[in-house]
């Protein structure tokens, strides 16, 4: 390397390896940690300057190994959240960023800073967004539970409704499901009744987008007696949208969908609410096709199996 921060860079990163590998005069390891977390921050400076990105992550975490050593927990976090930044931002390695932000937030909860262990895992859902569906939902579904465990849902709400966006951006329904009925009982906890009426539709529009009209239709009727919510517009609204999936009725459904507060709804669940369509072939009333009947002969052998069955013949 040419250039003169990187050779310095460099310098610092073996005194650092010195003094991490430091031993007594009989050979026994003694570390000096101290030294060793200075020099590995100086050299992740140098790097930083010199723009060699690799280097400045490598130095980051071992600066964050070294401040573990010596039980400076939220230290060891800063400096791997240092390393991960710099690995998504300039590096573009989304995989190594999101592992380098898990790790951020272990070190974040084992030192008792909740709030920021659950902005990390948040991070590291972010960094995996367009490579690991999967993954991205499994770090947002860990997020939300800290934020849930720690009693600290006022601040995890943001996190609940990004997550919940991404799973309705790839049609993963139940987890939407899932992640909306945890945030109705985190607004019902807190007493926020418009957020939670607002919540309560939200989980109607997804049921309806999977096509469970009964479970819609059942989640309205347990859901009609909380924080007034049958009284409200929004319940008003989800007993319209599910009236006009059940009827096939798509004109009643457009002009549910133009009330004023699905306007107010998250993003993702207002384009998946507008992109409902009511069942064709059917009419008014009719929530869905009865089975066919059977033909007379057949019924009336189905009736003398279950007579022989119960022993009268």
């Amino acid at each position: 390397m040419s250039d003169p921060k990187v050779k310095e860079g460099l310098e610092f990163m073996d005194a650092g390896e010195k003094a991490r590998n430091k031993k007594t005069l009989f050979g026994k390891q003694k570390p000096d940690w101290d030294m060793a977390v200075q020099n590995f921050e100086a050299a992740a400076t140098c790097f930083k300057n010199a723009r060699a990105y690799d280097y400045c992550v490598e130095a980051y975490v071992k600066a964050a190994e070294g401040h573990r050593q010596l039980d400076s927990l939220f230290l060891a976090a800063k400096a791997l959240e240092s390393a991960a930044t710099i690995a998504g931002q300039q590096l573009k390695q989304p995989a190594q960023s999101a592992d380098l932000y898990r790790q951020t937030s272990e070190f974040f909860l084992a030192q008792g800073s909740h709030d920021r262990a659950g902005e990390a895992l948040e991070k590291a859902a972010k960094a995996l967004e367009t490579t690991d569906v999967n993954k991205c939902i499994e770090f947002y579904d860990e997020s939300c539970r800290i934020y849930e465990d720690e009693n600290k849902l006022r601040f995890g709400v943001d996190t609940f409704k990004r997550a919940i966006g991404v799973c309705l951006r790839n049609q993963r329904y139940d987890k939407a499901l899932e992640l909306s009925g945890r945030l109705s009982d985190a607004f019902s906890k807190l007493e926020q009744r418009p957020n939670f009426c607002k919540q309560a539709l939200s989980s109607i529009v997804i049921l309806l987008a999977k096509g469970d009209e009964a479970g819609a239709d059942n989640h309205l009727a347990m859901l009609a007696g909380q924080h007034g919510f049958a009284q409200s517009e929004e319940g008003g609204i989800a007993q319209a949208l599910i009236e006009g999936m059940q009827n096939g009725d798509q004109e009643a459904l457009n002009g549910a969908l133009k009330r004023t507060a699905v306007q107010f709804l998250d993003n993702e669940i207002a384009r998946t609410a507008r992109e409902l369509k009511a069942p064709a072939g059917r009419g008014p009333g009719q929530k869905s096709q009865p089975p066919p009947e059977k033909p007379a002969s057949e019924a009336v052998k189905q009736l003398q199996d279950e007579i022989e069955e119960e022993g009268f013949l």
